[in-house]
């Protein structure tokens, strides 16, 4: 560990430890080793989830373990390694109380430590420096505050040879886009070998990826949120002056409308290049950026445009003529109480817990030439007797539709075709009748325009 450190700081790199705190499969006071000793914690689940509630006897043992195990190794990884971050994982193995006391224990030996929000948290909140999101996501919720993602390159966090599961690294580059597009972050997880090398696939994600960050690695780094719209190409993000529109969706016709953007334009170029990119203001918001015609061969080519003016934050998308507009549940507007949000992973980014007909679902949208749109709604259930019926509200007037929702199953369903003239548009989605114990679990309404690009 002493080598890794010297070298992660010769690099400039943050260095840091992941510590399993609250599962341990050796001591025999811990929560988690549960088949050599009657402990709670593992998988048997000796006692329930919450075992401190069932078996109170054994939480003076688990303080046992942290004195004698959990405290005296964090206490040797700060003072032989001075770490940046300890990164820790599964809190609800120990009582909140116990967490908090080694919690306690790192902000008294050295405050500079960041901590992530896996060491303690309850319903209400996290207790660390800022959250980490669920595993694996693919799409993200809005968090407030600082927040990551923490990606792996296949499906294991530890190296696992029989894993053959690696995306491209077009699917972290583009991550890392929406990532900061929605103030947070990702912490890419790579499983070394037993001697420690990286595997080659690995290596091919990581290599291209710093090959694309050499190039546009300013327009992730230090930047947030820009207030602007989804855009159907991709995303956005913003330093000071400096727009950053992160392509994903190159239109083959070179015409790139950007919608929200009511600051004026000083001027456009590819931030990889530097080639300029004219543009043209459409109306109050929206522009036109005049793009070389072609397919573009880049995961996210990275446009920067020099603003004057401040971005006023608007939610109210333009609906794209070409590309489909697809409106994720993640990014609606909610109304009512007890929403839940599935983790994010692939087809579990949909909102869950819909229960109530005073619960709905809105965006806004808006077109600039009268067009007819297919509205396509995916989706997925809790069981597989969640059926029946809905209403999608556009402006108020209804669609009606039936529905069969299959828990595991993603169901693609063509639930109206609308003619939208020029303005702005309230689309909404509210439960009418169902079986079960919620409506169904929405996760994108996809708008497609029928005819061709005008």
């Amino acid at each position: 560990m002493a080598e890794l450190a010297r070298a992660a700081r010769k690099y400039g790199i943050r260095f840091g430890f992941y510590y399993s705190h609250a599962f341990d499969w050796e001591h025999p006071d811990a929560p988690g080793n549960d088949w050599e000793y009657e402990n709670p914690g593992g998988d048997k689940l000796l006692y329930g989830a919450e075992w401190w509630r069932e078996n109170p006897d054994f939480v003076e043992r688990a303080r046992k373990y942290v004195d004698q195990k959990a405290i005296p190794q964090l206490a040797e990884l700060i003072h032989r390694y001075h770490p940046d971050i300890l990164w820790f994982d599964t809190p609800h193995k120990l009582p909140l109380s116990e967490n908090l006391r080694i919690l306690q224990f790192i902000r008294e030996t050295d405050p500079d430590i960041i901590v992530n929000g896996r060491l303690a948290r309850n319903e209400k909140q996290q207790f660390g420096d800022y959250n980490s999101t669920g595993d694996r996501a693919a799409f993200f919720f809005p968090e407030k505050g600082d927040w990551e993602s923490i990606p792996t390159t296949n499906e294991s966090y530890g190296y696992n040879e029989n894993d053959h599961s690696h995306k491209p690294a077009s699917h972290f580059i583009r991550l890392l886009a929406s990532a900061t597009a929605r103030g947070g972050n990702i912490l890419m997880n790579v499983g070394p070998k037993g001697n420690g090398a990286i595997d080659e696939p690995d290596l091919n994600i990581l290599r291209q990826m710093a090959q694309w960050m050499a190039l546009n690695g300013c327009s992730v780094h230090e930047v947030g949120p820009s207030g602007l719209p989804a855009q159907s190409w991709g995303e956005t993000t913003l330093r000071g002056d400096s727009l950053f529109l992160h392509v994903f969706q190159y239109p083959a016709d070179g015409k790139l409308f950007l919608s929200g953007m009511n600051a004026s334009i000083k001027e456009a170029s590819f931030l990889a290049s530097g080639e300029k990119i004219k543009t043209k203001r459409i109306n109050d918001s929206d522009w036109l950026l005049q793009l070389p015609q072609g397919e573009m061969k880049c995961a996210d080519t990275v446009i920067v445009v020099r603003k004057k003016g401040t971005i006023i934050p608007t939610d109210t998308r333009l609906l794209d003529e070409y590309l489909p507009n697809i409106l994720l549940a993640f990014d609606a507007r909610l109304c009512g109480e007890g929403w839940q949000h599935g983790d994010g992973k692939v087809a579990r980014n949909y909102l869950s817990n819909w229960t109530s007909e005073d619960m709905k679902i809105s965006w806004s949208v808006k077109n600039n030439k009268t067009a007819r749109f297919e509205m396509i709604l995916e989706y997925t259930g809790a069981s597989d007797k969640e059926n029946g019926s809905m209403q999608l509200l556009i402006d108020g007037k209804a669609c009606p539709f039936d529905y069969r929702a299959e828990v595991g199953k993603t169901t693609r369903q063509t639930i109206a075709t609308v003619c939208l003239k020029p303005g702005t548009h309230l689309i909404t989605l509210q439960g009418d009748r169902r079986e079960g114990r919620e409506y169904l679990r929405p996760m994108s309404l996809t708008i497609q325009k029928i005819a061709g690009r005008t």
